[in-house]
């Protein structure tokens, strides 16, 4: 197994009720000439969690960062009007930290961070995790 220690959140940079596949990720990856998706990990709107890109392989969801991270992109991210938001669904939000928390179980310390925590040049996840995971973190019980 590779050494991993980051988590890079990601969005699609689909309309918020545009459900996404795995496979159609692979498409667009593999139009990119991409091996195949770059992702490990996607949550769909009813937070249903696909596995993408194997773990034990390095992703192609953030250059310069891919060898010791993993990829999690939410299907959404842009509103009805056409915004960069945050659009994931309570299900999505919901998959998203217990997937984090799973992971992090596995791995250890792990940084978690945005797409956008990376480089200028984005904006996905189209929010800022930092804050997203503390307000998740003091908001979640855990039963």
């Amino acid at each position: 197994m590779r050494d991993i220690n980051r988590i890079v959140i990601h969005c699609t940079d689909t309309k918020h009720d545009h459900d996404v596949t795995v496979n159609d990720i692979d498409i667009w990856h593999k139009a990119r000439k991409f091996k195949m998706i770059g992702y490990h990990y996607l949550i769909r709107l009813d937070g249903i969690i696909e596995f993408g890109r194997p773990v034990d392989m390095i992703g192609a969801h953030a250059r310069g960062f891919n060898k010791t991270s993993i990829g999690i992109a939410y299907a959404g991210g842009i509103d009805k009007d056409g915004q960069r938001v945050n659009t994931m669904t309570e299900q999505q939000t919901a998959s998203m930290f217990y997937l984090i928390e799973s992971l992090v179980i596995v791995f250890g310390d792990v940084e978690l961070c945005g797409h956008n925590d990376l480089t200028d040049r984005k904006s996905c996840p189209n929010f800022d995790v930092g804050e997203w995971w503390i307000y998740q973190n003091e908001n979640t019980e855990i039963s």
